[in-house]
């Protein structure tokens, strides 16, 4: 989505953020409340947020707006912003999130798949801040590495993990960005076509999983068979993938 911004840049200003305000955060994103928490091995920073527009069930109601950090970030930001209008070719974008994660030194993301109205009108886009080729980003079951200062968005409502297989943290920032300027018939056919794409990810789930349990009777049946659909625009396969 984006080929390049100064995720340098973005770690100085992240580094004067206190420590305390990744634990408030961190708590409200791994509540306990949550149902089936795949996140206990991060932390997280929210600078712009707001809980009922892009969580599911089981989440606190949480809001915020660091105005004081966005200000640091906003030539960054209007940046990449403006790659995505030019990539898309959208005249008016809206940023709905800004949440930044930590995965710790060998942890893991589990295998899950994003919920939430949110997904259906925003764009996902992740970039990477610190990260190396042993961080995997799992889509569908095939590995990728997202290079660290490049904008990927990730279909999040197909099965995906991180595994993080370095001695360092890996660091990434979310951006959820809504297109501003879609008239109202065009929201109409986006939101039936969103609920089409999500009817046939479930039906492409349904046929790994029978692969998969054929393939325990006849092995050579799965060599065979490949996922319907692409699972990411921008990111480039792991080397060591398949």
């Amino acid at each position: 989505v984006i080929s390049t911004c100064d995720h340098d840049g973005i770690l100085e200003i992240l580094k004067t953020i206190p420590d305390e305000e990744w634990a408030k955060d961190t708590e409200v994103r791994n509540s306990k409340a949550k149902a089936g928490n795949t996140n206990l091995d991060t932390r997280a920073l929210m600078l712009k947020y707001k809980s009922s527009a892009s969580t599911g069930q089981g989440f606190m109601n949480y809001e915020k707006n660091d105005t004081e950090t966005l200000n640091k970030l906003k030539p960054i930001l209007e940046k990449i912003i403006s790659d995505v209008k030019k990539y898309y070719g959208y005249e008016n974008l809206k940023l709905t999130n800004v949440i930044f994660t930590e995965l710790r030194k060998g942890g893991i993301i589990p295998e899950h798949v994003d919920e939430g109205k949110m997904l259906s009108t925003n764009h996902r886009i992740h970039i990477p801040i610190i990260s190396n080729p042993d961080v995997k980003f799992v889509l569908d079951h095939k590995d990728y590495y997202l290079e660290p200062g490049h904008g990927y968005e990730i279909n999040n409502q197909i099965i995906h993990e991180v595994r993080n297989e370095t001695k360092e943290t890996r660091v990434a920032v979310i951006l959820d960005i809504r297109r501003n300027d879609f008239p109202f018939f065009l929201k109409i056919y986006d939101y039936v076509f969103y609920k089409i794409i999500q009817l046939l990810v479930l039906l492409n789930s349904f046929l790994i999983a029978s692969t998969r349990g054929a393939s325990r009777s006849n092995p050579r049946s799965a060599s065979s068979q490949k996922s319907i659909f692409s699972c990411t625009r921008s990111a480039a396969p792991s080397s060591k993938a398949d």
